[in-house]
């Protein structure tokens, strides 16, 4: 099995699109990493509109705290995106879930491939723009229970693990630029069996 480090900047518009396919293709799940959406002040029943969306939400409303009279404008823009995109698209994952990822620190959690799930993997448009408050982060696909791609968008990192000497071929056919080198060491590491 060989790790390569592909230009996640080239995992954008067009060759995006053909990885998202070929990736639901390959694969029997997906993970990505869900955020709480909690900051500052507790919503009040005052802020009626707001709370009813978070209420069918279905989230811990204990975990949900909005400053809605923040002076502060990003916090306040920041709030909306939450409130109006990264919750629903949240919530239309929620029909693919299959189970948390313990082993991650964070809230990683892993959805099934299945129909549908292509509309949502290519709302972000590129690898890179996998990043709260908009959208979850650290898409990896997995097919039996191995992760065979999968990215850190902050970081601007993504990683293809080949089984084939051939995939390295198909997947610069369709736009993909791998890096000559990485610190294979460091990286290696991020390879994990999901299997307990």
């Amino acid at each position: 099995m060989d790790l390569a480090r592909i230009w996640s900047e080239t995992l954008i518009g067009d060759t995006y699109k053909k990885f998202i396919f070929e990736a639901i293709k390959r694969s029997d799940e997906f993970s990505l990493a869900i955020r709480k959406a909690g900051i500052q002040k507790p919503i009040s029943l005052s802020n009626y509109k707001y709370f009813e969306i978070l209420r069918m939400s279905k989230l811990n409303l204990r975990e949900i705290m909005f400053d809605w009279n923040s002076q502060n404008k990003r916090i306040k823009k920041r709030n909306k995106i939450k409130l109006y995109e990264y919750i629903p698209f949240c919530q239309q994952l929620n029909k693919y879930y299959v189970s948390d990822l313990a082993q991650f620190k964070r809230y990683h959690k892993r959805y099934k491939t299945g129909e549908g799930i292509e509309e949502l993997l290519l709302c972000p448009g590129g690898i890179d723009n996998w990043r709260f408050p908009r959208y979850p982060e650290d898409l990896c696909f997995i097919k039996n229970n191995k992760i065979w791609f999968y990215s850190v968008a902050h970081e601007h990192y993504a990683f293809l693990f080949m089984d084939d000497p051939s995939d390295v071929k198909f997947w610069k056919s369709i736009g993909i630029k791998f890096m000559e080198s990485f610190d294979y060491e460091i990286d290696i590491e991020g390879r994990m069996c999901l299997e307990d």
